[in-house]
């Protein structure tokens, strides 16, 4: 089984040169990113599910794009090897991407869901 620091670290082996605090910091920023990521698909995809599916544009089209990259190169990564992150690392960037425009979509629809309850009155 795979062991969380190398789902986490951007290579196998830690480098001997790089103080460990720096190593741990990097691991934390990369596992937040992670979390944020996977949290905002959960509140994205559950939205759209009570909500319905928000209008097209280019924002969903890149963050559904992203998503689909991230989580085939996670699966492949782990299926056909044990989780080497070395085929990982190319992603990390599509990854913080993807957070960002999924953190814009969230709010976007949070915003709009606060537009359409303040025209429909509130109950009472």
């Amino acid at each position: 089984m795979t062991s969380f620091s190398s789902i986490v670290s951007s290579s196998a082996k830690p480098s001997s040169r790089q103080p460990r605090a720096l190593l741990y910091i990097w691991q934390l920023l990369q596992a937040l990113v992670l979390c944020a990521f996977a949290l905002q698909a959960i509140a994205i995809v559950g939205s759209w599910l009570v909500n319905g599916a928000p209008q097209r544009s280019d924002a969903v089209l890149v963050w559904l794009a992203g998503s689909v990259m991230v989580l085939y190169t996670m699966l492949v990564s782990c299926l056909i090897d044990v989780g080497n992150p070395r085929y990982r690392s190319p992603v990390d960037g599509i990854l913080l991407v993807t957070t960002l425009v999924g953190l814009t979509i969230w709010r976007s629809e949070h915003k709009r869901r606060r537009m359409t309850r303040g025209l429909g009155g509130h109950r009472k």
